[in-house]
């Protein structure tokens, strides 16, 4: 089971647990690793803040993901 509503690792982002996993089991549905993608998806969400939606939120942790290579 993935921890939810951004609270991984002890910071909340203000995301519903629906959108916070949908966008990380989209991440992972595209090879991200568990760790990687719950990363991605808190870093694009505190800058996205809590009403992005989970096309969003996955479309920027791509984004970041690239222009991290």
């Amino acid at each position: 089971m993935l921890p939810v509503g951004g609270t991984g690792g002890g910071v909340s982002v203000g995301l519903t647990d629906a959108k916070w996993n949908d966008a990380v089991l989209a991440l992972m549905a595209l090879g991200y690793k568990s760790g990687e993608a719950q990363e991605a998806v808190r870093a694009v969400a505190a800058a996205l803040g809590p009403q992005a939606t989970v096309e969003e939120l996955v479309r920027a942790a791509l984004k970041r993901s690239v222009s991290a290579k």
